[in-house]
């Protein structure tokens, strides 16, 4: 499913609807918040149904004469149902079809006026959900300084109430690629002025039910801002990757697994012995891992139950020898298995502050889940301008971007054979040379 939003500036020339309906097909969108319309009511439906005749339509004329916002859906693919409407804002419920996946929206169309725009982050606060929530549009205001390019600062008040707003309301950013400005003035070089005003802001609970979800920040076209296109989920084969956990290295075995790996002597040039000690490596620290802390948290549960029966046998026989000695035994073995996994999960969440108390707080997984979905890369831009989109064709892009870069020679291996049988005149130095 995409979802999307857009600053249209004006949508009474042709012109601009040929454009925006060309959006929406291109761009596969199953719903699309079409901003700052000037349409007068009189003229929306003759529009809607020409230009737009297979989209149903959400309108917010009652509280604004101006028709600030044109909330269009495909009701082929999505259900709509309208939660509020006020002069800035749409909420509803989207319900997708197919996939029976369902979420909150609110697109956002923020007044110029500070003074107006409180009533947005009310609205927004009232609108507040545990369900997967996005909100998506134009807030014309900025976060932060860096959001803006030009001469004068921005106002730090109003970049203060914005940010309250979505620390109560436990909003931010969606990860995202394309233009980091999103609208410009438009003029000439000396007077030109740069803002991010555009986002797609989502909470904990939609990272967590749509970890692959993106947006994309698109070319303004013909208006003065950018649009953007969310991604709302799609299938991404993840392919589990070599991660280092410094909790091995407390293991008693650890120094020894990673000597017996790298001790035996490897043939060929440096760099194909050092690639290849590490694969070694790699894969013996891999089995090690398999052995000693897969599952880590049900094997954390296994030892602290086995802990649990001894103590309450201890009770029944408290001067055993044998269930003492076997409580030591199981102390050592839950503790060493449970720092070990709050050694992991801080390692993934990146946080050096955390304390073992809050191992199973939400906070402690909602920094895990959403270091997971900014980490991402869903597209890429390669140096020719082209986009990339999916996991697939981003993967293709790195890859002839370095080839490009290392350029590519003969495997080393053949490298290696070159050299068999012409005895010790050819030293490592030439080979090197030869790479």
């Amino acid at each position: 499913m995409k979802i999307a939003s857009w600053n249209v500036r004006g949508l009474n020339c042709p012109l601009k609807q040929t454009v925006v309906r060309d959006f929406l097909i291109q761009n596969h969108l199953d719903v699309v918040a079409l901003l700052e319309t000037r349409v007068k009511i009189g003229n929306a439906s003759r529009i809607l149904s020409t230009s737009f005749r297979h989209w149903d339509s959400i309108c917010n004329y009652d509280h604004h004469y101006n028709g600030r916002i044109w909330l269009l859906y495909n009701p082929f693919n999505v259900t709509v149902n309208v939660q509020s409407i006020g002069d800035q804002w749409i909420s509803c419920s989207v319900l997708h079809k197919v996939s029976s996946t369902s979420l909150n929206l609110t697109v956002v169309y923020g007044s110029n006026d500070a003074a107006e725009r409180n009533a947005l982050w009310t609205g927004l606060q009232a609108a507040s959900t545990s369900n997967p929530w996005l909100v998506i549009g134009d807030f014309n205001v900025v976060r932060c300084p860096a959001e803006k390019l030009g001469p004068h600062p921005p106002i730090l008040h109003e970049m203060m109430d914005f940010n309250s707003c979505l620390i109560s309301c436990k909003l931010d950013d969606i990860a995202g690629t394309g233009a980091d400005m999103t609208w410009t003035n438009k003029q000439d070089s000396l007077t030109r002025v740069w803002y991010k005003l555009d986002r797609a802001l989502v909470n904990q609970q939609w990272i967590t039910s749509f970890p692959t979800s993106h947006a994309l920040f698109l070319e303004s076209g013909l208006s003065d801002h950018s649009p953007v296109v969310v991604q709302v989920q799609e299938d991404i084969k993840i392919h589990k990757r070599f991660n280092f956990l410094n909790s091995w290295i407390q293991h008693p075995n650890y120094a020894s697994i990673v000597r017996d790996a790298w001790a035996p002597p490897i043939a060929g040039n440096p760099m194909f012995r050092l690639f290849t000690k590490l694969k070694k490596v790699k894969h013996a620290l891999t089995c090690f891992h398999r052995e000693n802390y897969s599952d880590l948290s049900g094997r954390v549960k296994a030892a602290k139950e086995q802990l649990k029966d001894c103590q309450q046998q201890l009770l029944q026989d408290p001067f055993s020898s044998f269930l003492i000695d076997t409580e030591r035994g199981c102390l050592a073995n839950y503790s060493s298995l449970k720092k070990a996994e709050l050694a992991m999960l801080t390692q993934r969440a990146k946080l050096t502050h955390i304390q073992s108390s809050d191992i199973s707080s939400k906070y402690f997984f909602a920094k895990i889940a959403e270091r997971k979905h900014q980490q991402n890369i869903v597209n890429i831009v390669d140096h020719n301008g082209l986009l990339h989109q999916g996991a697939d064709n981003v993967s293709l892009a790195f890859q002839d971007y370095y080839t490009q870069l290392l350029g590519q020679t003969a495997p080393v291996h053949n490298l290696d054979a070159q050299f068999i049988g012409q005895g010790p005149c050819v030293t490592e130095e030439d080979k090197i040379r030869l790479v």
